[in-house]
């Protein structure tokens, strides 16, 4: 079913370009504060339209975050695609280097894509990216076992997974924190490079470290919790 639902009488010019620009203010709103505190007046006057205009449009605010929703989506799955391509081609050569090299540009084409979507918890929508083995998840979890030689369907394999690409997801959806933190006033392509360079950085010393120096839960994945008292 279409978004845009046809008002009783008169009616708004119909065009990409306004949709357009209606997501882009959304976006920003919503990013700003988050989908139950942004009101549809705040992001018509963002956009430069009527308040009805998002009625007409999208049928209410409601719509218009699942349009913002298949934007970041959609957004994301073109910015993952040849990252995408290419850690396959790094998990065939079976080498923990190139592996390591396709997990950074992974994360990095993330970093790119929430950058772009504004800062509310679209994160949690990549989950719609995540359901094969091809998609986004799985294929990271792929990429760390074959760059610290563990099963890819080990406990610590998705856990280093989470923490991996939760180091990214926190940065925006904890935005008000990360920007005055560092003094940013929002996140503009010097931020954001900076940003990719030190996740890489991180992402690069944490898989080292574990290929280098296995703990005993990896050494004994099957031995006593880390959660247990220990004798």
């Amino acid at each position: 079913m279409s978004d845009r639902r046809q008002p009783a009488s008169g009616g708004y010019a119909s065009g990409k370009r306004t949709r357009a620009r209606i997501i882009a203010a959304a976006l920003r709103v919503f990013g700003e504060h988050g989908y139950e505190r942004a009101s549809t007046r705040q992001i018509a006057a963002s956009a430069g339209i009527n308040t009805p205009a998002i009625q007409y449009y999208f049928g209410g605010k409601q719509g218009l975050h699942t349009a913002c929703t298949r934007h970041v989506v959609g957004r994301m799955s073109m910015l993952l695609a040849l990252p995408l391509v290419r850690a396959h081609a790094a998990l065939r050569t079976a080498q923990p280097a190139a592996a390591l090299d396709a997990l950074c540009e992974l994360l990095a084409a993330v970093v790119d894509g929430l950058a772009d979507a504004g800062c509310e918890s679209w994160s949690r929508y990549l989950t719609g990216l995540t359901q094969d083995g091809t998609g986004l998840f799985a294929t990271m979890e792929r990429l760390i076992a074959a760059a610290t030689g563990q099963p890819a369907d080990a406990q610590l394999t998705r856990l280093r997974t989470c923490i991996l690409f939760g180091q990214v997801c926190a940065l925006y959806e904890s935005r008000a924190h990360t920007l005055t933190t560092l003094g940013w006033s929002h996140f503009d392509e010097q931020a954001v490079a900076l940003i990719k360079l030190v996740v890489c950085e991180h992402t690069r010393g944490a898989l080292a470290s574990c290929l280098a120096s296995p703990t005993p839960a990896e050494r004994h994945p099957h031995g006593p919790s880390w959660a247990q008292p220990r004798g």
